[in-house]
C-alpha cells in the first residue's frame, strides 16, 4: 500500500488552504451583468457557471442582511438598469439548463455606491418559491425583486447561508419591458375624469425638456395624448398627478414625430410639479408628459392621471361682457354664484396696476357724464363672496390694453374701489380678476354708480334755497337729511342727523319735501328754489336706494349758509 509522506501531506494542505478566490469576491471586483441568463454571452448557455468556491465573506459587516440569519461564501456582481422599473434577479436553474451545483443561495441587492463601506440591502431573498417546483415548498435558490432606476449601478451579492456550501449558478436578471409610450410615438390616450393603472415603468429619459425647465436631463418619462372635441364656450384643465411613479407634468400643444430628435412641440401650454392647469381648444390633441425624477430605489411606479375640465363664465371675454346699466350685482344674494371667475381665463398682455388672473368683464352703459364709482366691496348687511382678494380696471374698449382706472387694495381692503370719469351714452369695459400669479378664484359682488351728488345753493339771493340732485340711477328714491350741526356726519341716529322741529317745518313748508322722493329718468332732482328763509347754515346728505331697495350710493356731504 502507498504511503504517503508528512511532507507530501504538509504540501496537500496548503494547497487547499491557498486556493484561489473567485475574481469577484469582493464588491470592489464585480462582475458586470447583464439582462437575461448570466454568465453571458449573450444569453446565457446550458454549462456556463459562476462559483462561490473558495468565496470569503464579505470583510464589511455592514451590509444589512434581512431575510437570512447568515451571508457566507459571497461573490459580487455589477447591474446598470437599462429601464426604470422593476427587476428581478434569481438563482434558479433556467428552463432546459443543466442545473449547477449550488442548490442553496442568499441573494441581496444594494446601490453600488455602499461599496465598499456597506449599506441597507434594498431587497433580500434566502428561500423563494419562484425556483421551486412546489407551490406548497420553497426552494433553497433565491429570487429578488428591486425597484431600478435609468442607468443606476446595483450590487448583487449571491452568498450561501451554510458556511460550508459552495458552487455553481446561474444569475437570471428580468428586466421591465420597454414603455410602449415611451416617446410621443407611442402616447396612450387618456380622457376627462380619473385614468388610474397609469406607470412610468419601462422607461427610461429624453434628454430634451421641451421647453419646459422642470425637465431634467435623468426623468424618466412616459406620454399620453388628450383630445378635446367640440366645445362651446371657454374651458380649462387642470391635470393633477397622484402616484409614486409621477413627480412632474408638462403639456404640449402641437405635432409628434415618430423619435427624438424628430420630435417638434409648437406650443408649450403647461409646466412643472403635479398639478398643471390651462386653456383647451376645441378639436384639439394635447400631449401630456409625466415624469419621475431620478433616485436610487422609486417606490413605485404607478400613478393616476385625473383630468378635470370647467366650463368658463360666459364672460369670460371682454367681446362677451355681461351688460350692466349700472347698481349693484348680483342684486339678491341668492345670486352671488352668477358672479363669479371660476374657472375663467386670464386675458394676457394687458398693462393693469398690478398682476392678475382669471379675469371676467362687464360692459357699463353710462347713463350720465361725469364721476362714476365701481366697487368689489361686500355691500354693508351682506355675506362676503368668496373671491377676497380682487383687481378691478376699467377700459374704453375691448381693444384697449391700458385701463382708464385701476385698482388693487382699497382703504386696508383686499377687494377694490376706483372712480372713473364717464361720458353718458359711452360703453366701458369693466374688468374683475383675481390677484397675483396664483389662482384665487370665486364669487363676488360688483357696484357701479355714477357719482350721486348734493348741491345747495342760493340762486334767487338772499333768503333764497334749492337742492340739486344728480348722477343718480334712473328712477331711483332718495332720502335727504338736512341739520344744522356742522360735523354731524356720518355716525348718528340718521348718519349723524336729528333735525329739529323748526327744521322739518322748514321743510314741509315748502310743499315738496326735500327729503323723500324719486329721482327723475336721469338720475337728477331738483327742489326751489324757495325764497322768504331765514339767515341759516345747513348741512346734509343724501341716501339713494335702487329699484331692488338696496343703498345705491350716499351722496357728498354738502354745506351751504342761506344770506
Amino acid at each position: 500500500m502507498k504511503r504517503f509522506t508528512l511532507s507530501a501531506c504538509v504540501c496537500l494542505l496548503a494547497a487547499v488552504a491557498t486556493a484561489q478566490a473567485p475574481s469577484n469576491n469582493a464588491c470592489s471586483n464585480a462582475l458586470v451583468v447583464f439582462g437575461g441568463i448570466n454568465p453571458q454571452p449573450p444569453s446565457g448557455a446550458s454549462g456556463q457557471f459562476f462559483t462561490n468556491v473558495a468565496a470569503t465573506n464579505s470583510s464589511s459587516t455592514a451590509f444589512g442582511v434581512e431575510c437570512a440569519p447568515a451571508f457566507n461564501k459571497d461573490v459580487w456582481f455589477l447591474y446598470t438598469a437599462v429601464r426604470t422599473g422593476p427587476v428581478t434577479v434569481r438563482t434558479c436553474t433556467p428552463s432546459g439548463f443543466t442545473a449547477g451545483s449550488l442548490t442553496e443561495t442568499v441573494v441581496a441587492v444594494y446601490d453600488a455606491g455602499d461599496c465598499p463601506g456597506g449599506g441597507p440591502a434594498l431587497a433580500c431573498n434566502d428561500d423563494s418559491f419562484a425556483c421551486s417546483s412546489s407551490i406548497l415548498v420553497p426552494s433553497n435558490r433565491a429570487s429578488v425583486t428591486f425597484n431600478a432606476y435609468y442607468a443606476k449601478d446595483y450590487l448583487i451579492r449571491v452568498g450561501t447561508e451554510n458556511a460550508s456550501t459552495s458552487g455553481t449558478f446561474y444569475l437570471e436578471v428580468d428586466e421591465p419591458a420597454a414603455a410602449a409610450n415611451n416617446t410621443c410615438a407611442g402616447a396612450t390616450s387618456v380622457s376627462t375624469g380619473l385614468n388610474s393603472g397609469l406607470s412610468v415603468a419601462g422607461s427610461t429619459p429624453l434628454t430634451s425638456t421641451y421647453g419646459c425647465s422642470a425637465w431634467s436631463a435623468s426623468h424618466s418619462d412616459v406620454w399620453h395624448t388628450y383630445d378635446t372635441g367640440l366645445f362651446i364656450g371657454g374651458r380649462e384643465a387642470t391635470i393633477t398627478a397622484t402616484g409614486a411613479g409621477a413627480d412632474l407634468v408638462s403639456v404640449y400643444k402641437g405635432t409628434c414625430g415618430t423619435l427624438p430628435p424628430t420630435f417638434s412641440v409648437t406650443q408649450t401650454v403647461a409646466c412643472g410639479g403635479t398639478q398643471v392647469s390651462f386653456a383647451l381648444s376645441p378639436f384639439s390633441t394635447y400631449w401630456i408628459r409625466v415624469g419621475l425624477a431620478e433616485q436610487i430605489e422609486p417606490s413605485g411606479f404607478d400613478y393616476d392621471l385625473q383630468i378635470d375640465v370647467e366650463v368658463s363664465p360666459p364672460n369670460d371675454d371682454c367681446a362677451d361682457g355681461l351688460t350692466f346699466l349700472g347698481g349693484t350685482l348680483p342684486y339678491h344674494p341668492s345670486q352671488a354664484s352668477f358672479l363669479t371667475n371660476v374657472a375663467a381665463l386670464t386675458t394676457p398682455g394687458l398693462s393693469l396696476c398690478t398682476t392678475y388672473n382669471s379675469d371676467v368683464w362687464f360692459d357699463y352703459l353710462a347713463t350720465t357724464s361725469g364721476k362714476v364709482s365701481v366697487s368689489t366691496l361686500t355691500p354693508s348687511g351682506q355675506a362676503p363672496g368668496t373671491l377676497t382678494n380682487t383687481v378691478l380696471a376699467v377700459f374704453s374698449d375691448c381693444g384697449a390694453t391700458t385701463p382708464i382706472a385701476c385698482n388693487n387694495d382699497f382703504g386696508g381692503s383686499l377687494l377694490s374701489y376706483l372712480e372713473f370719469d364717464a361720458v353718458q351714452g359711452q360703453h366701458y369695459r369693466v374688468m374683475v380678476a383675481d390677484f397675483g400669479p396664483a389662482q384665487f378664484e370665486g364669487t363676488f359682488w360688483l357696484a357701479i354708480y355714477p357719482k350721486f351728488s348734493l348741491t345747495m345753493s342760493s340762486p334767487g339771493g338772499p333768503g333764497t334755497f334749492r337742492l340739486d340732485l344728480a348722477n343718480g340711477g334712473p328712477n331711483h328714491l332718495f332720502f335727504t337729511c338736512l341739520t344744522l350741526q356742522q360735523g354731524a356726519y356720518p355716525y348718528g341716529p340718521f348718519f349723524g342727523v336729528e333735525p329739529t322741529l323748526t327744521e322739518l317745518q322748514l321743510q314741509i313748508a315748502s310743499g315738496a319735501p326735500p327729503f323723500l322722493g324719486a329721482l327723475d329718468a336721469q338720475g337728477a332732482y331738483q327742489f326751489g328754489p324757495f325764497a322768504g328763509l331765514p339767515s341759516l347754515t345747513l348741512y346734509g346728505v343724501t341716501l339713494e336706494f335702487d329699484l331692488a331697495g338696496q343703498i345705491a350710493g350716499v351722496s357728498n356731504i354738502a354745506a351751504h349758509t342761506i344770506p
